[in-house]
């Protein structure tokens, strides 16, 4: 009874149990982990379905609240009912990448240096920024707001900015020379298929990204159609077309990217909008769009929405993992509740070839057929 599909029950609140779905939304927000959130489903499921009637009550329930998400993850077109998003925004590192690719600008770095003293002076200058970067982050989990951590965040990150402006980690580099880079960057499996599918189904993906390189990122993703636009840090260049060390910040926090995301949005306003990320500067963008898709497991997202519930200025959110047969249940944000949904399997492998996860969201999303073809009154 996969957790899913008890999305669909939750709206059913009241068939289930006394407790109103916000009072349970909150209890969940307290969560640490998706295995908690399990085990608390697995109590649930024994207590409440043990009466065979009430299990048919909750089936029929469940059926009638996928009915509505199906007509309400739509859009009119000439041929039917299309049951696709309208906008799809994706962050870059981690999401659409097997590793993060910041490595790979001061690795271009370093191999400009023609002496090895010079390199290994470089790379002792990068390690220096690297762990004080690190220790300033151990200081976020003591915050219990979410604004409060992500503003704390926000200023971290500026402050390591500072220090690799500071160091000259970054000059001399072409705008060509980090687009042959991108090219060289290894997607996630089943991204290639996400995007191809996108393209033959006319959903525009847009990237958000705090890399520091767009022409990285252009490079990585400029062989598919579907990418309409990249908004991101870049790297400050003179007028011989050499990267002169300084960063443009566009992109560096959780509240950049809700900025640019809403921005998007607001050119797209007829259908649904998703974001898919998997870091803390993402969390925002995943409360705020229709859908949220969590990538991975990592600490600082799943601690940053679990605080949602203390915060008076972001919406509470639920977080179910995505299954591939359940496609009716995917927009269950329209039935009244936020909600997440965390695309990767629990025990799928990190970083590998065989992990399933853009496979899950390009099923859900983008479905084989995605039109109904009946017409609908406008």
């Amino acid at each position: 009874f996969c957790l899913v599909i008890m999305a669909g029950v939750l709206h059913a609140g009241h068939a289930l149990s006394s407790r109103s779905p916000i009072s349970t939304i909150s209890k969940m927000s307290q969560f640490r982990s998706l295995q908690e959130i399990g085990r608390y489903f697995s109590v649930a499921r024994s207590k409440y379905t043990k009466n065979g009637a009430r299990k048919r009550y909750v089936s029929r329930r469940m059926r009638a609240c996928a009915s509505s998400a199906r007509r309400a993850f739509s859009m009119q077109t000439d041929e039917g009912v299309m049951l696709v998003p309208e906008l799809i925004v994706v962050d870059f590192d981690g999401t659409l990448t097997q590793k993060d690719t910041i490595s790979r600008i001061t690795g271009l770095r370093a191999s400009k240096f023609k002496h090895e003293e010079e390199k290994r002076d470089y790379e002792n200058d990068l390690e220096r920024v690297v762990k004080a970067y690190y220790e300033d982050r151990k200081q976020i989990e003591s915050f219990k707001t979410l604004p409060k951590l992500l503003q704390q965040a926000e200023t971290l990150e500026h402050r390591s900015l500072d220090r690799v402006e500071s160091a000259n980690l970054l000059c001399g580099l072409s705008r060509d020379e980090l687009e042959a880079a991108g090219e060289r960057v290894i997607l996630k499996p089943f991204v290639e298929t996400f995007l191809e599918k996108a393209s033959k189904l006319g959903v525009p993906v847009k990237v958000i990204s705090a890399n520091w390189s767009r022409d990285l990122i252009k490079g990585a993703l400029k062989k598919y159609a579907a990418i309409k636009e990249i908004v991101s840090s870049d790297l400050e260049f003179d007028s011989e077309g050499l990267s002169t060390g300084r960063i443009e910040r566009n992109i560096v926090s959780a509240f950049d990217k809700l900025n640019s995301f809403r921005e998007m949005k607001s050119k797209t306003q007829k259908g649904p909008s998703v974001y898919i990320g998997d870091g803390e500067p993402d969390s925002l963008a995943l409360i705020d769009a229709d859908i949220g898709v969590l990538i991975g497991y990592g600490r600082a997202l799943q601690y940053a929405l679990s605080i949602t519930a203390n915060s008076e200025d972001y919406k509470t959110c639920t977080m179910f993992p995505i299954d591939a047969e359940a496609q009716d249940y995917i927009a269950n944000s329209y039935l009244g509740e936020k909600v997440l949904f965390a695309a990767t399997p629990e025990n799928s492998p990190e970083d590998s070839m065989e992990d399933p996860t853009w496979d899950r969201i390009s099923s859900v999303l983008l479905p084989e057929d995605p039109f109904v073809p009946q017409k609908v009154e406008k």
